[in-house]
């Protein structure tokens, strides 16, 4: 079969994030071909897009990959011949090794099945807003795992997160018809397809795009969905302290300057330290090599305070809300439709 080489890369781009890690199972480090679809799997997330083929097999992901970002030729040909998947791109020819009689190929067709029968739901305008401000506040300390501070609960006219140090709440104007629990680790590589369909299934949490790409995400079993109460999390800061203005632009360069230095290689876990004090605000960061410090002038007459914070997360927080609330052991932040709650931070 003859396809455009820009268009099979660009859809197995999007099936990376359904590979597994390790190949503990080996079809879970492969592009699978069902026939109708290329779909990667790795126990925890599914992930499809229409992609009709002559043949049904599976191949290594990594290889396939690579070769398609290198060869230039504007068109592919896979065939199927000797339990092979044979490739050529214009002079470059390849052949990969294969599988078809192996566990994870035979889970697809009842999962497959299942969506078919779904009644997809809209997804809320706002869900994919809500989802992004309120995933950092969620930990991967696998620990709290069974209270569900790993991630984000979707419920009614809400989602919302705690770690159980910081919360946030986003407030939806239409309804989720079906609430669920999201694992915040798959929530920027869900975005990034921009979801607008959801169903549930029997294990799994499914949402589609326009271009008929479903990206499926396992349900989370916990023994206290401690997210329920998020509200309680606030009600112990009912009465608002000192109010502090902050200034958007100013700040806004300056976080973007501190996190050129932050710490933790893992994206969800940087943190940059913001310090305010009279008159003045600063936004550091460190690591062994070096640090950063951007001051920024504020009107602001109390004690000192400090925390720690996601540098794009309060960057998004600042296109949403440029005025804080400092309490005693908190600080907090209020938008139309966003609140965040974060817990003060003093270096030993």
């Amino acid at each position: 079969m003859k396809t455009k080489t820009q268009e099979l890369l660009d859809i197995l781009t999007n099936l990376k994030p359904g590979l597994a890690q390790k190949d503990i199972v080996e079809q879970m480090t492969h592009f699978i071909f069902t026939g109708s679809n290329a779909v990667t799997y790795n126990d925890q997330i599914y992930i499809s897009h229409p992609f009709e083929t002559p043949f049904k097999t599976s191949v290594p992901a990594q290889e396939l990959l690579q070769l398609l970002q290198k060869v230039e030729s504007k068109n592919t040909i896979l065939k199927m011949e000797e339990n092979q998947l044979k490739v050529k791109c214009g002079k470059v020819s390849a052949g990969f090794s294969t599988l078809v009689e192996d566990q994870v190929f035979k889970l697809l067709p009842a999962l497959e099945k299942q969506l078919r029968k779904s009644k997809w739901d809209r997804l809320p305008e706002q869900v994919q807003e809500g989802l992004k401000l309120t995933m950092f506040s969620t930990t991967q300390d696998m620990m709290k795992y069974s209270q569900g501070l790993t991630c984000v609960y979707a419920n009614k006219n809400s989602i919302t997160s705690s770690d159980g140090h910081r919360a946030g709440i986003f407030q939806l104007d239409d309804s989720i018809k079906h609430s669920f629990l999201l694992t915040a680790i798959t929530i920027p590589e869900l975005l990034k397809l921009d979801p607008i369909k959801y169903c549930l299934t029997d294990s799994w949490i499914n949402f589609k795009n326009k271009e008929g790409t479903v990206f499926s995400v396992k349900k989370i079993v916990v023994e206290e969905n401690v997210l329920k109460n998020v509200d309680k999390f606030f009600d112990s800061f009912k009465k608002k302290k000192r109010k502090v203005k902050l200034p958007q632009d100013n700040l806004l360069k300056a976080v973007d300057v501190g996190a050129i230095i932050e710490q933790s290689q893992v994206d969800m876990e940087k943190r940059i330290k913001i310090s305010i004090s009279p008159d003045e605000l600063i936004v550091g960061s460190k690591r062994e090599t070096g640090w950063i410090e951007t001051s920024v002038e504020i009107d602001y007459e109390g004690k000192p305070v400090e925390f720690q914070i996601h540098p794009e997360y309060f960057s998004n927080i600042l296109n949403h809300a440029t005025t804080i609330y400092i309490g005693e052991d908190k600080v907090f932040f209020e938008s139309s439709n966003f609140k965040h709650l974060i817990c003060m931070y003093m270096e030993e």
